[in-house]
């Protein structure tokens, strides 16, 4: 039972009872769930609810539902991707990785804990498909136990972990827009935390993924994730109306080039701040170097890599 049913509570009162019978009938392997006369267009829609607020039915394959109208009844007829000794075996491997991150979080706030899962998703998880079992990419198999997922299993995994330790999470979807403008189906989180929601983008922030572990994408108001995101409009989802990411926040390049100095004295590894103004990059950095030059800032050259995002206004820097 998964401790947070978001869309389930966007369905109507008879899509909501047929909802109920088709997670009683996957969470028993049914084939055939009998159930009150429901519509083509009616099943499509719970089955997307079904799916995203219940990643632990990750042996159910979403794509095969279809549905047979009777004399004012309907049978929905469920596929899985594989037999049920797989699934029991998935499922305990699932209890061996998820027991050993829950240690982690344990006495942790809500807040800390909804980071560390974060943390662990991007340290430990690669992007790519993953084929070890069917759609293992796109669930929470490819994330916890091969680690290796795209967006929708980094989304699937996060609620799935916020659901172990009852925080409130909603896996969303829409569209990410890409740095060079291109744009794609998405997936990501809103998570609440003290009765208000943000947004939470695990894939997003695998930038320097394998080394080093970005925020810039954690807890983030709507306002702030719809720089370079879209939401799907079929489910209304709730206002983040307030912006409570982690990274420091600095105004214009002269307090930037004060902050990159002080990070550079304290000699760590790498350094990620947002900027109250956006700036593209050339013009950014320009500036930056126009500064330094003026004032002989001798750290400059001890810049490994890094990247700013025009639509984040994130810096983020990797120091030699």
């Amino acid at each position: 039972m998964t401790f947070s049913r978001y869309y389930r509570h966007k369905l109507t009162a008879q899509q909501k009872a047929i909802y109920d019978d088709l997670v009683a009938g996957m969470e028993n392997r049914v084939y055939e769930v009998q159930t009150n006369y429901v519509s083509n267009q009616d099943i499509s829609v719970i089955a997307h609810a079904v799916n995203f607020d219940n990643p632990q039915l990750f042996y159910v394959d979403f794509t095969r539902i279809t549905v047979i109208q009777f004399m004012g009844t309907s049978k929905v007829l469920v596929s899985y991707l594989f037999d049920e000794c797989i699934q029991r075996n998935i499922e305990q491997k699932l209890k061996t990785i998820t027991s050993k991150i829950l240690n982690r979080v344990a006495g942790k706030t809500m807040k800390v804990a909804s980071l560390i899962l974060h943390d662990w998703l991007v340290c430990n998880c690669k992007y790519g498909e993953c084929n070890d079992v069917p759609n293992a990419s796109h669930s929470i198999v490819g994330a916890l136990i091969y680690s290796k997922c795209v967006c929708e299993g980094y989304a699937k995994a996060y609620k799935y972990l916020a659901d172990l330790i009852k925080m409130r999470s909603i896996v969303v979807v829409g569209k990410g827009i890409h740095p060079d403008g291109t744009s794609g189906g998405h997936a990501w989180n809103i998570v609440m935390l003290n009765k208000q929601c943000f947004h939470v983008d695990v894939t997003f922030d695998l930038l320097f993924a394998g080394k080093y572990c970005s925020r810039a994408y954690f807890l983030l108001s709507t306002k702030e994730i719809l720089y370079d995101h879209s939401i799907d409009p079929t489910f209304d989802m709730p206002e983040c109306s307030v912006d409570s990411q982690v990274l420091p926040v600095v105004s214009g390049t002269a307090e930037l080039i004060n902050y990159l100095s002080i990070q550079y004295k304290a000699r760590v590894t790498h350094s990620e701040v947002r900027l109250t103004k956006g700036f593209p990059k050339q013009k950014l950095f320009a500036m930056i170097k126009e500064k330094m030059a003026a004032k002989d800032v001798g750290w400059y050259n001890q810049i490994d890599t890094f990247w700013y995002g025009d639509k984040s206004r994130t810096l983020f820097v990797c120091w030699k």
